[in-house]
């Protein structure tokens, strides 16, 4: 975490503190313009799988627990939505955005399309 006095360990070996170069936020389901877009396209099946598989956090139309943001079906549909949206925005099936507060730095011209 870059914080001296904290200390970790991972394989009996304590480890060096450690800071990211860069931070990225991840936009969800609030209506932010995103600074880039990844394509997702060949991992979105797999994204659901793993969101449905806290099935219990999420829409049920048999359950009686009180209905909350995300075990509402419309939660469900704007993921899927937002997903696609961001995809076609690049040209893709499905994107997720990221913010960043700094400027974005690139090798080649090339690397965007």
């Amino acid at each position: 975490a870059g914080l001296n006095k904290i200390e970790t360990i991972d394989a009996d070996l304590k480890q060096a503190p450690w800071r990211p170069k860069v931070l990225y936020h991840y936009i969800q389901s609030q209506m932010i313009k995103p600074d880039f877009v990844v394509d997702v396209s060949d991992f979105w099946k797999k994204k659901m799988e793993s969101v449905m598989a806290y099935k219990s956090q999420f829409h049920d139309p048999n359950s009686s627990e009180p209905e909350t943001y995300i075990s509402s079906q419309g939660f469900l549909n704007m993921l899927e939505s937002r997903g696609v949206e961001l995809g076609h925005a690049i040209g893709a099936s499905y994107g997720e955005g990221f913010t960043i507060r700094r400027t974005i730095g690139l090798n080649a011209l090339t690397d965007i399309r």
